[in-house]
Formats: C-alpha cells, sequence, structure tokens
C-alpha cells in the first residue's frame, strides 16, 4: 500500500498534522468513469489522487460538460457544499488509485485554521493555475498542440502508453467539435507519435508527441515550482502565527 503522502498536497503538511490527518484517509481503487463529485448531490467525500488522473468539468443545463482541468497527485477533488462547488462535476480520466476522506474529518481539521487549510489555498492556486493554462491554450494554440498537451497531460508525469478515449469525448474535453479532433489525430498518428484504434489512442513516442504540443507546460509564468523551502516554510506557518498571536 502506497503512503498518502504521494499526493503532493498531503506531502506539504508537517509531520504531525499528517499523523493527525492521515487516521482519516482509505485508500481506493478509481476507475476510468467513474464520477467522484458531481454538485448538488446530498453528500461529497474528499479525494486525493495519487495515480489516478481527474477531469474537474463545467456541466451545462443541457447535459453537455467541458473541461476545466485534468490533475493527478497534485489535486485535490470534491471540496464545495452540497448545493454548489469550485466546479460541478470530477471524472476519473485515468484509472488508478486515491485516498479518500470523509467531509465531516476533513471540514473539523480546516476549521482549525492551520495544515490544512494552508494545505486547501495552496490546492485552490494549482487549480486555478490549471485552469489559467487552459484558458491560455484555447485562446491562441490549435487544436493539433492542445490535443498533444492533453495526451501528455493524461498520465499526468507517467508516460502512459494506451489512453481510452472517444473522438466524442476528447471534444467535449476541449470544447471543439468531434471533426476538429478527428483531423487532429490523424495528423499526429502521421508524425509517427501516436496510432488510433476504436475508442482507444496508443502513444508511440512521448517526443514527438511533446515537439507537437504547446509549450504550456513550460511557461515560467503558467508553472508553480514549489521548493522544498517554500514547502517548509509552508509547515512552519501555524506554528509562527500562533507564536505571534499569543506575543500581541
Amino acid at each position: 500500500m502506497h503512503s498518502p503522502r504521494v499526493n503532493f498536497l498531503i506531502r506539504s503538511l508537517s509531520n504531525v498534522e499528517y499523523e493527525r490527518f492521515a487516521t482519516n484517509l482509505e485508500l481506493v481503487g478509481l476507475n476510468a468513469g467513474a464520477e467522484i463529485f458531481h454538485s448538488g448531490q446530498q453528500s461529497t467525500e474528499i479525494y486525493f489522487p495519487t495515480t489516478c488522473t481527474v477531469s474537474a468539468q463545467i456541466e451545462l443545463e443541457q447535459g453537455a460538460t467541458t473541461d476545466i482541468f485534468l490533475l493527478g497527485d497534485r489535486g485535490l477533488f470534491g471540496t464545495g457544499t452540497i448545493k454548489r462547488g469550485m466546479y460541478y462535476k470530477a471524472i476519473v480520466r485515468k484509472p488508478g488509485f486515491a485516498y479518500r476522506c470523509p467531509i465531516d474529518a476533513f471540514m473539523k481539521e480546516l476549521l482549525r485554521g492551520e495544515g490544512i487549510m494552508l494545505m486547501s489555498l495552496m490546492a485552490t492556486r494549482i487549480m486555478m493555475e490549471e485552469m489559467s493554462k487552459n484558458i491560455a491554450c484555447r485562446s491562441f494554440h490549435t487544436v493539433t498542440q492542445q490535443v498533444s498537451r492533453w495526451l501528455i497531460n493524461y498520465g499526468q508525469g507517467d508516460q502512459v502508453e494506451n489512453v481510452k478515449v472517444t473522438h466524442s469525448e476528447f471534444a467535449d474535453a476541449l470544447g471543439v467539435r468531434r471533426e476538429a479532433i478527428t483531423l487532429a489525430l490523424n495528423q499526429i498518428e502521421q508524425k509517427g507519435s501516436i496510432s488510433l484504434s476504436r475508442g482507444r489512442i496508443n502513444i508511440k513516442n512521448y517526443t514527438l508527441l511533446s515537439e507537437l504540443a504547446c509549450n504550456c507546460n513550460s511557461e515560467s509564468t503558467l508553472n508553480k515550482d514549489w521548493s522544498e523551502a517554500e514547502l517548509e516554510a509552508m509547515r512552519n506557518m501555524p506554528s509562527k502565527l500562533k507564536t505571534n498571536a499569543e506575543y500581541r
């Protein structure tokens, strides 16, 4: 069984807060297509992906959806109240594992105003960065570049060989017509980086795929690289705030 600290956000907690919080966590396996959050549902839990990739989506009244962002082990899903969330739906893209926390236990830790609160603020920043990249990507880059980037992001750092997704699902994810997805995938296949089969994409060469993708994942202004020193400062912040409050 792998540690909850595979998730970047949980890893940011101090040892004391981690030991207290970890007692609330349960390791679960998640299949592709599983819905782990939907605004309006009566109960929700917090999910911390470790090896799976999750798509946060907007859902319109007529049922159409589109991706807001993809996140794996840097993500946190399930936040929000019963009636409204930070996003409306979360669907597992790449199957794998996550740690699940009951909402009551999470809120109890959050209201302590310590490490979990700071971790939640960090999660919000990461989500905002991912949304910003997607807005920039959809505004300035070609469908072929967007498709290539999405395929790379599917694995969240892992070079996954097989991606199970239909052209229609791909079109919904990027908010473009299915014909545009089919044309882009055919162009990428002709370059030798992927091969196509019904409902599945086989990635043959990540180097070639990266050359076809945009630079959104490497643009320094859009990608925050958290150093160990910054994480340590985050871990020490609650105790410093308490000390300052007592001094006053």
